[in-house]
């Protein structure tokens, strides 16, 4: 098996990071690892909060995070990035950087996206990264269809972090447009901007903002998308009654 060598990544206000929040979220282990599903890797290194370059039997490949989305940080329309993006991507640096634990790879049914990048979920031993993201606040869920195996729990962490105000949920609630603001007193529920389109991450279906069906869905299914070219790439398909 890999392990994956303990070493100073980053320095800085997230140094400190996991010693304030904890290396291993108290409700970081609903999820666990099939063996039969997952294959060890190693770290090459993190590119930002949901990309990571591993070493998967002695190949380089870029692997994007499913199920969860961060901000930006290394987008090449730099207008794009944000401060939230480099907190992300320090808090996942902190955390493989100080884990003594075998990562282990896991693939849903899609294996690649259009950009050629493997998409998955990555598990320090039994605890999956892209959970703890969510868990944690510095993930919202975007899913992918037809990769939705942990989406009801994907679901379930983030309810529970907004809930609790962790991470992102806790700050500013433009982390996820990629813009920053000096207002600190804008609520969670606006943490996304508004959008022209809603999607349901549990059925994998997106309304105009305006579709009567958008009020019948849970505030912590809705996915905030921009475009039908989004919404379409991420894989959802159109509601029938308002045919966004």
């Amino acid at each position: 098996m890999l392990l994956l060598t303990t070493q100073a990544l980053v320095g800085g206000s997230f140094s400190n990071a996991l010693e304030c929040e904890g290396a291993l979220p108290a409700n970081a282990h609903r999820l666990h690892r099939s063996e039969s599903n997952s294959q060890p890797v190693s770290l090459v290194r993190v590119v930002d909060g949901d990309t990571i370059l591993l070493n998967i039997d002695g190949v380089e490949e870029r692997v994007r995070l499913i199920g969860i989305d961060t901000p930006e940080s290394v987008h090449p329309d730099k207008s794009l990035n944000s401060s939230f993006g480099h907190e992300a991507t320090d808090y996942v640096k902190n955390l493989l950087a100080q884990t003594e634990s075998t990562l282990y790879l896991e693939l849903d049914v899609q294996e690649r996206d259009r950009y050629g990048r493997l998409l998955g979920y990555l598990w320090l031993d039994d605890q999956m990264l892209n959970e703890t993201l969510l868990i944690d606040g510095y993930a919202q869920i975007l899913t992918y269809p037809p990769n939705t195996r942990y989406v009801d729990a994907f679901i379930e962490s983030s309810h529970l972090a907004r809930e609790a105000g962790k991470g992102f949920w806790a700050a500013d609630t433009s982390a996820f447009t990629g813009e920053e603001s000096s207002n600190n007193d804008v609520t969670a529920s606006n943490f996304s901007s508004e959008r022209t389109y809603i999607a349901n991450a549990r059925t994998g279906v997106f309304h105009e903002s305006s579709c009567k069906s958008v009020k019948q869905i849970a505030e912590h299914n809705k996915v905030s998308i921009s475009s039908r070219e989004e919404a379409e790439r991420l894989g959802y398909r159109g509601c029938k009654n308002c045919n966004p």
